[in-house]
């Protein structure tokens, strides 16, 4: 039988770091993942010759090789990635659109103060003691749970300007409804405004290989194609894990990125009400549209998060998409970078259950519907000409390829900073540990091995 130090079920961005991380010490270590490429949420396929991303509209927290002590910085440097190996593209600017109000941001945090002072001149002065009392707060260190609507009403009294700054910042890593944790609110306005977003050459496909490759290099062993059906376990350790093809491989400890959920269920924890209350609702749907080489698109914003009303309702709907809100992403619009194809893909809130029993052929008809419903609702006139391609992702191929809970991108709704379980040797990286977004993914699975391997 084999026998490794480390076992880490799932080969997403959390998982391959985490791998990267404890293989670099010598330790055996071993990765397994259910698909057939690494990923999860973020990875990539092939369509009439074209490479197509999943999950990536763009990677937050931007810094600069001089900013030493920015968390992707740090990050970098614990992957032992160089800075310019990343070749970085940071966005010209994003925006947030509501009916009558436009908020630009980019890069420079500034402009972002200076659209705030244009639009909500009342409100400047209260928004800079927000930005303040988000400086001074500290999100890492484990505390009661406290609403980010309730402190931002303390300080900003204009609603609008509250529904504004929530949108994108829901948008992007919001896992319960119409509000969220205060300390996840701080990590996320640090990583969309004051440090924003960019694209790296290569994209989600070079990053993945550039992780898989280190660990490759360091020994590290990963194992395709390889569910898990049952982790083992003796009174309060783990022992190994059990893979559907009955294949039996223990060790001395096992991360687990497969959500808070599954990894119940790989335990045999049959709580079926922690089961439940671990399970995300929040799921999206996503479509894609590559256009001609030439094709220019009528806004200069690298992504725009767009709300048809002055109330934002970020919630499960009801029907099978939500249209009055969305993200719109244009790969072309980051500086100096420059796509295949003209790229188009539109964001919108979608509910699992409805999707999830429709039978095949109505499943196919809504995923048409839709890729037209979300050209006719967006703020922005797409190109008057056809797409060269489309393709669409609903909740359940999120389900289908990832095996998150209800198809939900952003997982429980119950994170569990520090990654413990019931199990003295067995720890939660990921999503449900509540690390969001591409650096945070990564950041998640060091911290693990940090903190409680190492």
């Amino acid at each position: 039988m084999e026998h490794y130090k480390l076992i880490i079920i799932g080969a997403g961005l959390s998982g391959l770091s985490a791998g990267l991380r404890h293989a670099r010490t010598g330790e055996s270590t071993l990765i397994v993942e259910q698909h057939s490429i690494a990923g999860g949420l973020n990875s990539y396929y092939t369509r009439k010759g074209l490479l197509l991303e999943t999950g990536l509209h763009a990677i937050t927290n931007y810094a600069t090789k001089a900013q030493r002590s920015a968390p992707l910085t740090r990050l970098l440097r614990q992957l032992k990635i160089k800075h310019h190996e990343f070749e970085i593209y940071p966005h010209k600017f994003s925006e947030i659109a509501f009916p009558d109000t436009k908020l630009k941001f980019s890069n420079d945090f500034e402009l972002f103060i200076s659209e705030i002072a244009k639009q909500f001149p009342k409100q400047i002065d209260n928004f800079k003691n927000l930005v303040t009392a988000i400086n001074d707060f500290d999100a890492f260190t484990p505390s009661k749970y406290i609403s980010a609507r309730t402190i931002l009403s303390t300080y900003i009294t204009d609603p609008l300007l509250i529904e504004m700054l929530l949108c994108p910042i829901q948008f992007y890593g919001g896992y319960q409804e119409n509000d969220l944790d205060w300390a996840q609110f701080t990590i996320m306005f640090e990583a969309l405004f004051k440090e924003g977003f960019f694209r790296c050459s290569g994209g989600i496909k070079w990053l993945l290989e550039r992780l898989l490759s280190g660990y490759a290099n360091q020994g590290g062993e990963i194992k395709f194609k390889s569910k898990v059906a049952k982790i083992l376990k003796n009174k309060n350790k783990v022992l190994g894990i059990r893979l559907e093809n009955g294949t039996e491989i223990t060790c001395d400890a096992i991360i687990s990125t497969a959500g808070t959920p599954n990894t119940l269920e790989f335990l045999e924890e049959n709580n079926q009400d922690e089961i439940i209350a671990t399970s995300g609702r929040l799921a999206y749907v996503e479509s894609l549209f590559i256009y001609d080489y030439n094709t220019k698109f009528s806004t200069e914003a690298a992504i725009t998060f767009f709300n048809n009303s002055n109330h934002f309702n970020y919630a499960s709907p009801k029907t099978l998409v939500d249209y009055n809100s969305g993200v719109i992403c244009f790969p072309g619009n980051f500086k100096n970078y420059t796509p295949e194809r003209g790229q188009l893909r539109i964001t919108h809130l979608a509910n699992y259950t409805n999707w999830k029993v429709l039978d095949k052929q109505s499943y196919k008809t809504q995923k048409d519907t839709l890729a037209k419903q979300s050209l006719k609702a967006i703020p922005i006139p797409p190109p008057s000409h056809k797409a060269f391609f489309q393709d669409s992702f609903t909740p359940t191929t999120v389900e289908r390829y990832t095996g998150k809970k209800n198809g939900s991108i952003y997982g429980s709704p119950i994170k569990n900073r520090l990654g413990l379980t019931n199990y003295d040797n067995c720890f939660i990286a990921g999503t449900d540990q509540g690390y969001l977004g591409i650096v945070g993914a990564m950041l998640s699975g060091l911290t693990i091995v940090n903190q409680q391997l190492l």
